[in-house]
């Protein structure tokens, strides 16, 4: 008989915001602790502000995707997804957003060029077909390897001051 050694991969996304209308916002990168990791736990400790962070209508927002690779294999976020929230707008011409390859989908999956149809978006920024340098190394024992992916939204009118925005992002596929 063979013996194996089963390796886990683990990509892990934190989305957090940089940018305001052109200013930078430093206060809400995520810090990680890795000791649960070096202990055998399945996953890091992240720490980072979960306060609630005052935008004005018409706003630009920049939202950094961070894709943290918490497994012992080296491997790429083949394909990220971010819903699109009620009271932000995709900006499909942005400079940030043309950058890092983000297309739009309606709600049945399909792709679309119609601003007005799409739900979600979806990038291969990060993929290996993308360049063999998106590849995210295993945790080392010390630090976690970490690719980022950035998004722009403008911050809709809710009709109220007092609405809060919440959007998701997920990694839809990843290879290892």
């Amino acid at each position: 008989f063979e013996k194996v050694y089963v390796k886990e991969f683990d990509l892990a996304l934190r989305k957090f915001i940089t940018q305001v209308q052109g200013k930078e916002v430093t206060s809400r990168v995520p810090q990680v602790d890795v000791t649960p990791l070096k202990n055998g736990e399945n996953t890091a400790k992240y720490e980072h502000s979960k306060d609630v962070l005052t935008v004005h209508v018409g706003d630009v927002v920049i939202y950094t995707l961070r894709i943290d690779n918490e497994s012992e294999m080296d491997g790429y976020a083949s394909e990220i997804t971010d819903d699109i929230p009620q009271y932000l707008e995709y900006l499909p011409q942005d400079s940030t957003n043309i950058e890092y390859m983000w297309k739009m989908y309606n709600e049945k999956g399909e792709e679309t060029e119609n601003i007005s149809e799409a739900v979600k978006v979806k990038t291969k920024y990060l993929s290996k077909e993308n360049g063999e340098d998106n590849l995210i190394k295993a945790f080392d024992g010390e630090k976690l390897s970490y690719k980022d992916v950035k998004i722009a939204f403008k911050v809709k009118d809710p009709n109220s001051n007092t609405q809060i925005i919440t959007n998701y992002a997920q990694i839809s596929d990843d290879t290892d």
